[in-house]
């Protein structure tokens, strides 16, 4: 039953998407005079349409696509030679190029306006969002030494009211250059906070990076490891990466709950959920009592009374090719100092591979550090050197200095959410600032697959991908399905814009080349590009739904 709300979904979305590209084409080509004898969605044979005016508006037997046919262009679609002459005045390449490329350009335009429409009715509507309360602060941060700490709500910037995490993002973007005062509000006191420009990084994607801030509203969860089997954790028969759902009845979220409602030297009952592999989380309660015959290791900068330290301090995933893995570091390994430093939480690891103030850059020496690790209870050292890692931007390149590994993917949690409905012009902002986000996110990516830095294989998509996506939002309520559509829309429309014939963007390029030369390419030049760009589309189309399916028969090859 899924897979037909999949379809709908698909089907939908598909045709929303050409619709509205096709639209564009059509309301530029009608303003110039250009006559438009088909509106199709889909290609190949007409399977059912209707007729208005000169235009047949009909469904195609391929759902791969659409076209709006327009006098005397170039042979497209079902357009045939020997059709009856094209009056003059709405003979498409008898227009001034300067209307064709409007023309042309009008399709993926209105592609990139379809999200502002659809973000701008989600935040009307209702948009889930986090508050602006701090769930993590980095130990020697700029947010600890400026003074903020864990569980401070900010509630003004600049003496601006700060209603969101969003919001919070949006005010520091706003004021990067001088540096912002944060009002807070930590328990029962209002206090004062100054950031400096030099805490506030700004992002291509994100607005502001927070994590050069050291300062995230994520918070470390529940979830724990235990490297001690002689700790109160490990004798109540508690494991390694189960989940703490309650302590004495009373629900615990968050780690600092966790260890608030943990009171030493007093036993506890505490309700966990274990996941064991292949199966659903399983869940028990057992009482956790202090033992007075055993204590933490005198340096651990981490653990509890019980012997429990917070998830995100083991390895979950290696990077393939850092140095991590080179040095014989495994997933599940506890990291416990680096340069004989306790890490107390794992964004600290960052300060401590690269002490230094200055930005990491392409010339930058990484130094060797010492990492002590903990393996089925037992302390071991490595030294190793991190690696520079480039992220390639369309806004510039974004290095990193890494050892190579993440953290365990459920070591943090985003909180509840709250939903915010916004006003219709605060929405429209909202919106273009989405919008933004996202065609920075889709330009960057296709700028780095053709620089090699992303793999094709797990970044492009194709019929399947898009069945599958549209599916899952389209089950998943109005909000996701229209989040999804507009994030699709960006990624056609930028597509459209690339020089490949066939595409809007490979037309545009012929068509300034006549201008540059002051007189057109010759129809049958232009039919061959035509067919070279209608071949490698259509190569494309096999090779993403190729790759769609293998990913589905073979998710980890």
């Amino acid at each position: 039953m899924d897979w037909i709300w999949y379809g709908v979904g698909a089907g939908t979305a598909i045709a929303v998407l050409v619709v509205v590209h096709e639209f564009g084409h059509f309301v530029v080509a009608k303003l110039f005079g250009v006559g438009v004898p088909t509106f199709s969605i889909g290609m190949g044979p007409r399977i059912l349409g209707f007729r208005l005016g000169e235009t047949d508006y009909r469904l195609s037997v391929l759902p791969i696509g659409g076209y709006v046919q327009m006098s005397g262009a170039d042979p497209y679609g079902e357009e045939e030679f020997g059709t009856e002459p094209v009056p003059p005045e709405k003979d498409f390449m008898k227009k001034p190029v300067w209307q064709r490329l409007l023309i042309l350009l009008a399709g993926p335009v209105a592609n990139l306006i379809l999200p502002v429409l659809l973000f701008s009715v989600v935040f009307m509507s209702g948009w889930p969002t986090r508050m602006p309360v701090f769930g993590q602060v980095e130990h020697e941060s700029l947010a600890y030494q400026a003074g903020i700490r864990i569980g401070d709500r900010v509630v003004a910037v600049n003496d601006d009211p700060i209603g969101t995490s969003a919001e919070f993002v949006d005010a520091l973007a706003a004021h990067a250059a001088n540096g912002v005062n944060l009002t807070i509000e930590r328990g029962d006191q209002t206090v004062e906070v100054a950031l400096g420009p030099e805490a506030i990084r700004l992002e291509s994607t994100s607005g502001v990076d927070l994590e050069h801030l050291g300062a995230v509203f994520r918070w470390r969860s529940t979830r724990f490891g235990i490297d001690d089997a002689e700790s109160p954790a490990a004798k109540a028969g508690l494991r390694s990466f189960d989940l703490i759902r309650e302590v004495d009845g009373t629900a615990v979220n968050t780690w600092e709950e966790l260890q608030a409602a943990l009171t030493p030297d007093v036993a506890h009952t505490v309700r966990y959920a274990r996941r064991e592999q292949g199966t659903e989380a399983q869940e028990g309660t057992v009482t956790l009592a202090p033992n007075e015959e055993w204590s933490p290791r005198a340096d651990d900068a981490a653990v509890n009374a019980f012997g429990m330290v917070p998830a995100e301090l083991y390895i979950g995933e290696l990077i393939t090719d850092f140095p991590a893995g080179k040095a014989g570091i495994k997933p599940e390994d506890r990291v416990y100092a680096i340069n004989g430093t306790p890490v107390r939480d794992f964004r600290q690891i960052g300060w401590l591979v690269h002490p230094s103030q200055e930005p990491i850059t392409a010339e930058t020496v990484p130094q060797p550090v010492t990492v002590d690790l903990v393996r089925d209870g037992a302390r071991f050292s490595t030294q190793l050197t991190p690696k520079i890692d480039d992220q390639p931007g369309i806004f510039g390149t974004k290095y990193r200095m890494l050892i190579g590994f993440q953290r365990v993917s459920t070591a943090t949690w985003a909180g509840e959410p709250t939903v915010v409905r916004y006003d219709p012009l605060t929405a429209t902002i909202k919106a273009v600032r989405q919008t933004r986000v996202v065609i920075i996110d889709t330009a960057t990516a296709l700028g780095n697959i053709f620089r090699g830095k992303l793999n094709p294989r797990d970044s492009l998509g194709g019929p399947v991908a898009i069945f599958t996506v549209a599916g899952r939002s389209f089950m998943a309520g109005f909000q996701s399905f229209a989040m999804m559509i507009g994030a699709i829309s960006v990624s056609l429309g930028l597509i459209n814009l690339l020089p490949v014939p066939a595409l809007d963007g490979g037309q545009i390029v012929v068509y300034l080349t006549e201008w540059v030369r002051g007189r057109p390419l010759s129809a049958a030049l232009r039919m061959r590009i035509q067919m070279i760009g209608v071949i490698v589309l259509f190569s494309l189309i096999i090779l993403v739904t190729a790759n769609d399916i293998g990913r589905l028969l073979f998710p980890g090859v």
